[in-house]
């Protein structure tokens, strides 16, 4: 992956909206990033439209493996309980906050969190 511009998509095992993932994923490839799926357990996840079940995806790496410095950018697609699920799940617990700020927005992430030096 060296050398190429991913992002990290992270995602529970069941409980993404479809369009939340898919929408998101093919803007990435179409600016010619690498988009790739991570999630706390290996395998599979269920995606769905509203609440019922739509396409499974293969999770590319399991959040534990995953280097958060080797993506420019996180995206966590919404979904009934997506974001719910994620966050009583240690993997993804500890891969969001290693993931943010990446070392050349540190001065986006504090103007964000309020800073007002400039």
């Amino acid at each position: 992956m060296s050398g190429e511009l991913a992002v990290a998509f992270l995602v529970s095992r069941e409980g993404i909206e479809q369009v939340e993932l898919t929408e998101p994923w093919r803007a990435v490839e179409q600016v010619g990033a690498t988009p790739r799926l991570l999630s706390p357990e290996p395998g599979k996840v269920q995606a769905y439209r509203h609440l019922e079940p739509a396409d499974t995806f293969a999770v590319d790496e399991v959040a534990d493996d995953a280097d958060p410095a080797a993506f420019a950018a996180l995206v966590l697609p919404g979904g009934v309980a997506n974001g719910d699920l994620l966050r009583w799940q240690e993997p993804a617990r500890e891969f969001v906050p290693a993931s943010w700020p990446p070392a050349d927005r540190s001065r986006s992430s504090a103007t964000a969190a309020g800073s007002s030096s400039t």
